[in-house]
């Protein structure tokens, strides 16, 4: 986890940001010694805001097979839903 001041990033935003880049894991921002901001790579973010999508569909079918309905998806509606290829 790498933590530093907004100062900081004013001051050297070249190296953080090829940082995060580079690691692809976020920089937590702080100011006056507090938590501000998270600071992430483009493609970091694509993927987390994917993979949300992904949980977010597949808790949609655990529920629905807990209450008894059918859990079946077509492969292309979680494709269109997920923006994913539902291949393994």
């Amino acid at each position: 986890m790498y933590i530093t001041s907004s100062a900081n990033l004013r001051n050297n935003y070249r190296k953080i940001a090829t940082r995060c880049k580079e690691t692809r894991d976020p920089v937590f921002l702080t100011t006056n010694g507090e938590g501000d901001l998270v600071l992430m790579s483009l493609e970091a973010y694509e993927d987390l805001i994917s993979h949300r999508a992904i949980e977010t569909e597949l808790m949609r079918i655990e529920t629905l097979r807990k209450s008894g309905g059918s859990s079946y998806i077509d492969i292309d509606e979680f494709e269109r839903k997920t923006g994913q290829p539902g291949t393994v």
